[in-house]
């Protein structure tokens, strides 16, 4: 039993395609997935888009939509380069309905990057070595590659189990480093040649913030 809200393996996977270097991805679902995410790549110049998928394209599907977003992204990126990839998240809505978002790679002239995602897939890094293997399926990567970063994926999902976000018991947010206070103890230490000890920060996404 999983008591607190956990990282997203939606959103790992769009940290994982900025990492791969897409100019764009597509959000195949409701306008509102994703959205702090989202924004949030839009400062790494990741653009992002959504299918906005409502509540008749959960019973009729929407692939004549999502192509349709496809084509307005292609001509956007072609305004500034001609080669471009794109990567192409699914979300739980459209992955429940069975949308097939690899079935549009071949109809267009641009490298598209599809990754069948949920959030149902419980560990968030499962989101990025899906988007990984997509890399791996479309030649982007090889298997030697893929692997190395399936393991490291994996051992960070075991430290988040044991020490993280990841565990299943209840964790209450806590906010006790403030950046403001941390400066000004090194403002008013500086002549006293404090020692500091440097923390790396291992998590992708927030090292980002």
């Amino acid at each position: 039993m999983i008591l607190h809200p956990r990282p997203s393996p939606i959103a790992a996977a769009m940290y994982q395609l900025r990492d791969v270097g897409v100019d764009a991805i597509i959000l195949h679902g409701p306008a509102g997935c994703c959205f702090r995410t989202a924004r949030l790549l839009e400062l790494d110049g990741v653009r992002v888009f959504t299918s906005a998928m409502d509540e008749n394209d959960f019973i009729f599907g929407a692939m004549d939509k999502l192509r349709g977003v496809v084509e307005e992204v292609i001509e956007y990126l072609k305004k500034n380069k001609n080669n471009f990839m794109i990567g192409i998240v699914g979300t739980c809505a459209s992955m429940i309905i069975g949308e097939d978002i690899w079935s549009v790679v071949d109809e267009y002239n641009a490298t598209l990057i599809p990754v069948e995602v949920h959030s149902g897939l419980n560990d968030n890094t499962a989101g990025a070595i899906n988007a990984m293997e997509s890399c791996l399926k479309l030649g982007l990567i090889d298997e030697k590659e893929f692997e190395r970063q399936k393991y490291m994926l994996k051992k960070a999902t075991e430290i988040e189990k044991k020490r993280g976000m990841a565990k299943s018991k209840y964790i209450k947010p806590t906010y006790e480093d403030d950046l403001k206070d941390v400066v000004e103890l090194f403002k008013n230490n500086i002549d006293k040649n404090p020692k500091v000890a440097c923390v790396l920060n291992a998590k992708k996404e927030t090292a980002y913030l």
